[in-house]
């Protein structure tokens, strides 16, 4: 076997050992490598106290995000045995805003995007919330501040973000397609940052919360947004009752409608009829009172069925109960500087002091392995 062979063997660590090393042996090399970071302390301090200073210039600049949650709970609630009895034998109705389907309502990115063409109010200025988030996201400054540079868009230049705008109360369905990529995109953005999570598949405790760098911005919309998603649910959840509430009530107003006209055309055929002693006149009257009592019964019948539905329909209302809500001012990841200073001053120390033992090793024992690598002779 040749002498290089003998030292790649020994590099990559294939060379069989005859005996493993002795604790003197591991006691020696860990003093070596003690020594040798010893010597080199200084570039150690310097290093920590490096990643120490840049901890605290991050302190300052990075930007705080503020958080606003909300912790509700949903009162009459299908349990999960009885939508399961219900569903194998066929019986009930589970709707299909029940259970963990709520949660992914409000994680849907549609609701987002209702949410944000609404008002946000309490503002001096009309606009709609992507409007907001454009203004805190500093994107309508820079479009300003571009426009008072006197720079000419290109009429066949591509569509800017500063060319879309979102007027209030615009239909959903009128957006151009720039109007809609915004939209999406911004929607998306805010989604990312909205954690909604329900603490225990036994019970109907949720918690919905969103973080934002602007204070004020993130609780308007989580509220506008808490108010959207659960108004959306009331209505959909309560969509087929309600159906069913108002077509009996049609029904109930015309029979209505029809029993007045009964009871109009009798007294008005018994008023012309009066003096009469005809007994086909008694027939008449006994018809019309027959049709009067048809309709009042019908009706006294329809409006006793809506009032039952009116009863169950109550039943089956959810009750959302709020129980925290967020308040001025919000929660933030603001840390103290003191730990920026020591998680930075740790990084510094640890990954200089990988890269002094690492330099270690490569001296001590591959750069003298490298060293005895033959040269190839020239040809002569």
């Amino acid at each position: 076997m040749s002498e290089m062979d003998d030292i790649f063997k020994s590099i990559l660590g294939e060379e069989k050992k005859e005996s493993s090393m002795s604790l003197p042996e591991i006691l020696g090399l860990l003093k070596n490598y003690w020594d040798y970071l010893w010597k080199k302390k200084w570039v150690v301090i310097i290093a920590g106290f490096s990643f120490a200073l840049l901890g605290l210039v991050y302190a300052f600049v990075r930007t705080i995000e503020y958080t606003a949650s909300y912790y509700f709970t949903i009162e009459g609630e299908e349990s999960p045995m009885k939508i399961s009895m219900a569903t194998l034998l066929g019986t009930g109705n589970v709707g299909a805003f029940s259970g963990d389907n709520l949660v992914q309502l409000m994680r849907s990115q549609s609701m987002v995007e209702r949410t944000l063409l609404r008002e946000v109010p309490d503002r001096s200025d009309s606009v709609n919330f992507i409007e907001y988030y454009l203004i805190c996201d500093s994107i309508r400054s820079a479009c300003e501040e571009l426009a008072e540079s006197g720079e000419e868009k290109k009429e066949d230049g591509p569509v800017s973000i500063c060319d879309v705008q979102f007027p209030l109360h615009l239909d959903r369905h009128a957006f151009a397609r720039e109007q809609d990529s915004v939209l999406m995109l911004v929607a998306g953005a805010i989604s990312k940052k909205m954690v909604v999570e329900r603490l225990d598949k036994k019970i109907s405790f949720v918690t919905c919360s969103y973080s934002y760098k602007d204070e004020e911005f993130c609780k308007k919309f989580l509220d506008a947004y808490m108010d959207e998603v659960l108004t959306f649910y009331m209505e959909t959840k309560m969509s087929r009752s309600n159906r069913n509430i108002a077509n009996f009530q049609r029904q109930a107003d015309s029979i209505k409608a029809e029993w007045n006209k009964a009871i109009a055309s009798r007294a008005y055929y018994a008023d012309e009829n009066i003096n009469a002693v005809r007994q086909s006149v008694g027939v008449e009257l006994q018809k019309k009172q027959m049709e009067i009592q048809t309709y009042s019964t019908a009706y006294v019948e329809l409006m006793k069925s809506i009032a039952t539905m009116k009863v169950d329909q109550m039943k089956e209302t959810p009750v959302i109960q709020i129980i925290s809500e967020p308040h001025f001012p919000l929660q933030n990841d603001k840390a103290r500087k003191l730990k920026f200073i020591i998680i930075g001053g740790f990084l510094g120390g640890f990954f200089s002091v990988m890269a002094l033992l690492a330099k270690c090793y490569y001296e001590q024992n591959l750069k003298p392995l490298l060293r005895n690598l033959p040269v190839a002779e020239e040809n002569k």
